[in-house]
């Protein structure tokens, strides 16, 4: 980052290269749908373009990527709903098994996960996925969020135990 921040093209290229994905991952996981992340993503990296003499050095820099992220999906919140048939239509062919019945469980699984991401309330939310989805230390996830570690490492495993809880099947839950 220092290198980028000195204004090297190339050394912004190669932060971009290593941490697209997570930041797309992170911003879909959160509930952008794809086209939305994908815009999400190039806009945290214009951002940090924009900001990168507000690095200070010493402090991670994942942290300070998550943070910009994070910041950006909440500006999103605040824009007017999404139009559910453009949601629905992202949901759509987001890539293929090489066995039919296997790419229907995997669909349905991941559907299922993503809905109750989506039930998830916004406090343990952000801590689970950064946690659990993003395989972020509870350290930096507490830096992202704004909690102490133990809050992070709490609501991490709050968010872990709620959504296994809703992913077992019924005959083995307890009763």
């Amino acid at each position: 980052m220092l290198r980028a921040q000195a204004g090297d093209r190339g050394a912004f290229a190669v932060l971009f290269e290593r941490y697209e994905k997570p930041i797309y991952n992170f911003l879909r996981r959160l509930g952008m749908i794809p086209a939305e992340a994908e815009e999400g993503t190039q806009e945290v990296f214009l951002k940090l373009w924009g900001r990168r003499a507000q690095y200070k050095p010493g402090g991670p820099f994942r942290v300070y990527l998550y943070r910009i992220a994070r910041n950006h999906r909440i500006g999103q919140l605040r824009r007017p709903p999404m139009d559910s048939r453009r949601w629905l239509a992202s949901r759509q062919g987001q890539g293929a098994v090489a066995d039919p019945a296997e790419a229907v469980s995997l669909g349905e699984l991941g559907g299922k996960v993503h809905d109750l991401l989506g039930e998830l309330p916004e406090g343990i939310r952000e801590p689970f996925i950064l946690r659990w989805m993003q395989q972020l230390p509870h350290a930096e996830v507490a830096r992202i969020t704004g909690l102490t570690a133990r809050q992070a490492e709490d609501r991490a495993a709050a968010g872990f135990e709620r959504l296994a809880s809703r992913l077992r099947p019924a005959a083995g839950r307890k009763a």
